[in-house]
């Protein structure tokens, strides 16, 4: 074992990331790995056989299930669903043939729209409250007149 990429394969299998960025998956799946890495070759260093030093590797972490429930509980880490569903659209037209279909892209606009939305609550709440004057006005004053 020695080189940390096959460690890597060990975490991924390991743990099952999903729905995780792909930035923050590949972080987690290195540090792991060169966490196993570490423990494997202080291992071998204090006289271990080979397949010894891979199992007190192995062992560094107790609880892989664990793990495995911590990272999957954890919010910051999470992709969004709008993220994982425009992922999916894109899979689908790529594998269509085709590189975006118009509903893809309208469900994307949605999507970017409704995010813009929820991070800027305050702007939101404005406009809608500005909106709901405005039409509320519009319609006492043409009730008025007509």
């Amino acid at each position: 074992m020695g080189e940390w990429g096959e460690w890597a394969a060990l975490v991924r299998q390991r743990l099952g990331l999903s729905g995780l960025t792909p930035e923050r998956e590949a972080e987690i799946v290195e540090d792991l790995a060169r966490q196993l890495d570490d423990a494997y070759r202080e291992a071998l260093a204090a006289g271990s056989a080979e397949a010894d030093a891979r199992a007190a590797a192995e062992g560094h972490i107790a609880d892989w299930e664990g793990l495995a429930r911590d990272l999957a509980r954890s919010k910051r880490q999470r992709r969004p669903v709008t993220d994982q569903w425009r992922d999916r659209l894109n899979d689908r037209a790529v594998a269509n043939g085709r590189r975006s279909s118009f509903a893809a892209t309208v469900l994307q606009d949605i999507v970017y729209g409704w995010r813009v939305l929820v991070r800027g609550r305050g702007v939101t709440a404005v406009a809608v409250l500005s909106l709901a004057l405005g039409i509320g006005a519009n319609a006492a004053i043409f009730t008025v007149i007509n």
